[in-house]
């Protein structure tokens, strides 16, 4: 019993999952054939490559051509992408809201519908074979319209709003863009206007160089990219507002034959360039020019604002940076004054000064010189070939600056000369360059006039636990303090004699001496010293290595925030500041203390400017 109820169960199953298998591959009615019935069209619109709409009086014609589509009739000239895709979704999309079969259709007059002959047929070719679809007149209701399939009988009902989509007229459909340029396709751009040729063209480029935009007419000169592009994209974004003609005839009549300006693009060496011909604005309408593309008979209007952002002189395309250069290329800098000579180098360890004194330099001091002579910007182009450099004072110049790269290779030398008496502006030029700029007169503010700008402030590459040895004395010998390292590396007291080590406060102190940073250094004259008091020192601190003594002095404070010092290796005088100053004379002492300095109010002359 229980096998035969077995058998029957297994028998089930099969039948039932033959019913699936066969529903799969044969299909059967479902809400997707639902939906595919109600469709007016079995199309698709990437497998269509032509399309007619025929009306009684018209009829246009497109082919699709590569990705882009042309129209071919009345007139050949591109089409719009955008508009002709337009369509064909809506074909490929539009519904029947109703099917009239023949009995439905007793009664109808074909011609009153709309449909003898239609109002609208358009025609199809694509991958599938031919399809036409022809569209009637509004139902009474005016909700919809009447269509019908060519080849079937039957008429069907679609939306009002669907027949006005499909029904595009020759204007619509012609594209409306202007040059389709970019800064990355472009090549080369030529403006003519009034008599002059404005020409940019794009360097090849390098494996480690974009290509770069550059003036060759009416002068050689570097190009501003961001203007270039600007310029590339002003071009793309024309818009054709009408179309006035396209009869050739009409160039004469519109005053297109000597044109306003033109504008050519090339996108390669091979490219014959495409030409934009600007006129003056129709007679009833300021808000617009009169334009057309070389070598097309179509006659259009476009904004006039848009067109007058193509008014360019050569100067709105030149480069405003002075000098151009990749900071990373840069090994040295130097700045000569006369006789005077400051020079850094880029060395393994970092930046050093080489001239007039060899020490190490800040980096973020000459990253902050660098990033100034990157930022230089011509406020006026002054003389583009001049034949004498003596009124600007560029003969002899006031200030040299050379960039040097790697071996004797010298990046660029940028002259300054006099300052002008009509603008105040400073002359300038590139050496092997013709042009003299104007820029603004504020050298001092960042070009330094000697080298303590330059000093690094860190006055030494030193680790605490290098040091050996520390001895702290106090003014006028009030107080003395010494300290060294055992073999074991533990700090020991040596004077005085008695009392423990705070081993906190020891650490504090070693840390501040070795990680000391100048906040700004002044000029070592003698009267400087007695000035700053550091002939008679509150405080000195000596540091022993391996293989050198550091010693630092301090002297009067300058101000509430700081207090002068000397260092000597290599000798500076600067300041510090007042936090590093009470790190520095911290008790290390449990048992014993060093007597307090003197207060430096009460021996602290009138402060002197820092020198530059």
């Amino acid at each position: 019993m229980k096998s035969r109820t077995t058998l029957i169960l297994v028998l089930i199953a099969l039948v039932i999952g033959g019913l699936v298998a066969l529903d799969h591959y044969k299909g059967t009615p479902t809400d997707e054939a639902t939906a595919k019935r109600k469709k007016l069209l079995d199309i698709e619109r990437a497998d269509i490559t032509h399309v007619e709409l025929v009306r009684t009086n018209e009829t246009i014609v497109l082919d699709k051509v590569g990705n882009d589509w042309e129209i071919k009739q009345p007139i050949a000239t591109p089409a719009d992408h955008s508009a002709v895709s337009g369509i064909l979704d809506e074909l490929q999309f539009a519904q029947r809201t109703r099917t009239l079969s023949s009995p439905d259709q007793a009664g109808l007059n074909q011609t009153e519908i709309g449909l003898n002959p239609p109002r609208l047929v358009l025609k199809l070719s694509g991958k599938k074979g031919p399809a036409t679809l022809r569209v009637g007149g509004p139902t009474p209701t005016g909700n919809s319209v009447y269509v019908q399939v060519e080849g079937q009988k039957e008429i069907a009902l679609t939306e009002s709003s669907v027949a006005q989509r499909l029904d595009r007229s020759l204007n619509d459909l012609r594209q409306r863009t202007v040059l389709e340029v970019s800064a990355a396709t472009a090549t080369r751009v030529e403006l003519k206007a009034a008599g002059q040729v404005v020409e940019l063209a794009k360097s090849a480029g390098t494996t480690n160089a974009e290509p770069q935009w550059a003036l060759v007419q009416p002068l050689s000169a570097r190009a501003d990219q961001t203007r270039a592009s600007e310029l590339l994209n002003d071009l793309n974004g024309l818009r054709i507002a009408d179309f006035i003609s396209d009869d050739p005839k009409d160039l004469r009549t519109h005053k297109l034959d000597e044109p306003v300006r033109e504008l050519t693009v090339w996108k390669s060496a091979s490219d014959l360039g495409s030409t934009l011909l600007i006129g003056p604005s129709p007679s009833n309408d300021t808000a617009k020019v009169l334009a057309k593309l070389k070598g097309r008979d179509s006659i259009f209007t476009l904004p006039a604002d848009a067109v007058h952002k193509l008014d360019v002189a050569v100067n709105d395309l030149r480069d405003r940076a002075v000098v151009v250069f990749d900071t990373e290329a840069v090994r040295g800098l130097e700045v000569q004054r006369g006789t005077d000579r400051l020079s850094v180098e880029r060395q393994e360890a970092g930046w050093k000064l080489t001239a007039p004194v060899q020490r190490a330099a800040d980096p973020d001091e000459v990253d902050n010189l660098l990033a100034s002579l990157e930022q230089l910007e011509a406020k006026e182009f002054v003389a583009d070939v001049p034949t004498d450099l003596e009124p600007y004072g560029l003969t002899v110049p006031s200030v040299i600056i050379s960039l040097k790269g790697e071996g004797t290779n010298v990046l660029a030398s940028l002259l300054f000369g006099s300052v002008s008496a009509t603008n105040g502006l400073q002359y300038a030029k590139l050496a092997g360059e013709p042009f003299v700029y104007g820029v603004e007169t504020n050298l001092a503010e960042w070009l330094p006039a000697g080298p303590l700008p330059l000093f690094a402030r860190r006055l030494a590459e030193l680790n605490s636990d290098q040091i050996t040895r520390l001895v702290i004395e106090q003014a006028g010998g009030a107080g003395k303090l010494v300290v060294e390292r055992d073999p074991d590396k533990n700090w020991r007291l040596v004077e005085p004699s008695t009392g423990a080590l705070d081993a906190d406060g020891l650490r504090a102190v070693a840390d501040a001496f070795a990680g000391l940073r100048a906040e700004e250094f002044v000029t070592g004259t003698p009267e400087k010293l007695t000035e700053c008091g550091l002939d008679k020192p509150a405080l000195t601190v000596t540091a022993t290595t391996a293989d050198k003594n550091y010693v630092l002095k301090i002297g009067f404070t300058q101000n509430a925030d700081t207090y002068c010092a000397w260092w000597n290796d290599p000798e500076s005088v600067f300041t510090i500041s007042a936090a590093s100053f009470q790190t520095l004379k911290k008790e290390i002492l449990q048992s014993a203390t060093l007597p307090p300095a003197p207060p430096a109010e009460t021996n602290q002359p009138p402060a002197a400017a820092p020198a530059s």
